[in-house]
């Protein structure tokens, strides 16, 4: 970017961004991104299967610590949904394990029969900064309230092959948004879902997540989607972390680039290189 060799990074990594700020010839442009890092469970794994031990892990998260460390605070916290959906994402004051506590994560492990914590496997990737970096915040977070958790930097393919086959303790990674709240919950958290890799099943969950996809009334629909996300937040198979800011830098010698929360890409072929 520096030298005209590239003229559009339509995603910049945050530490990349920090170098990139004030650089001669050079735009960064930031929006709040609709993906989110995440911590996920397989709950047909011991101790997983035990929603105290995935919400005594969501309460010995940190995740303003980690939002310093991982984003250079680029990023804001959140639950099920980004909250760059206004109208739809429940504010995480409304998530009691979102207030990091490790004596209260100690104190519900000892209800859940680990007094003493215990071992168990995350699975990461290394081709993506903010994945891997998160992943030894959260090992070192978590070590903090007896769970130990050994890192494996697998190459990208073979951690897809690993994730699809849901050959995982728990994992690291960063997934994609929608705009509408079904884009984000119903492949994810249905029982069978195509992405639901959890082999996560509860039928209040189910039955929310059809009643939003099939409801039309809008303020009914907010009420089932916020109804979804406080089932979720602690308790559910995922322990979402943050989500960041999504950069793109552009050379000065480009007009028409606009960035999308999504990260689609559709509005290249308005760019014109001056």
């Amino acid at each position: 970017m520096r030298n005209g060799t590239y003229h559009i990074i339509p995603d910049v990594d945050p530490a990349t961004a920090e170098t990139l700020k004030g650089a001669r010839g050079v735009t960064l442009m930031g929006v709040q991104d609709l993906a989110y890092t995440l911590l996920g469970f397989n709950v047909s794994r011991a101790p997983f299967n035990d929603p105290l031990v995935r919400e005594a892990i969501n309460y010995a998260i940190d995740r303003e610590e980690l939002i310093d460390a991982v984003y250079f605070g680029n990023a804001v916290e959140g639950g099920p949904l980004s909250p760059g959906l206004v109208q739809w994402a429940t504010p995480v004051s409304n998530f009691p394990c979102y207030a990091s506590n490790p004596d209260k994560a100690r104190e519900l492990l000892a209800k859940a029969g680990y007094p003493n914590g215990f071992d168990a496997g995350l699975l990461t990737f290394g081709t993506i900064q903010v994945v891997s970096d998160a992943a030894q915040v959260l090992q070192a977070q978590l070590a903090e309230v007896g769970v130990r958790l050994a890192i494996n930097v697998a190459e990208f393919g073979a951690f897809v092959q690993a994730w699809r086959n849901s050959d995982f303790d728990t994992f690291v990674s960063l997934n994609g948004g929608a705009t509408d709240p079904d884009g984000y919950l119903y492949r994810t958290f249905v029982t069978g879902g195509s992405t639901n890799v959890y082999k996560f099943s509860d039928p209040a969950v189910d039955e929310l997540l059809q009643l939003g996809r099939t409801t039309t009334d809008r303020t009914e629909r907010v009420n089932i989607y916020d109804h979804l996300q406080k089932r979720l937040a602690c308790n559910g198979p995922i322990a979402h972390v943050a989500y960041g800011t999504l950069f793109s830098a552009v050379s000065d010698q480009v007009t028409g680039f606009k960035q999308l929360p999504t990260r689609g890409l559709r509005y290249l072929r308005e760019v014109e290189l001056h």
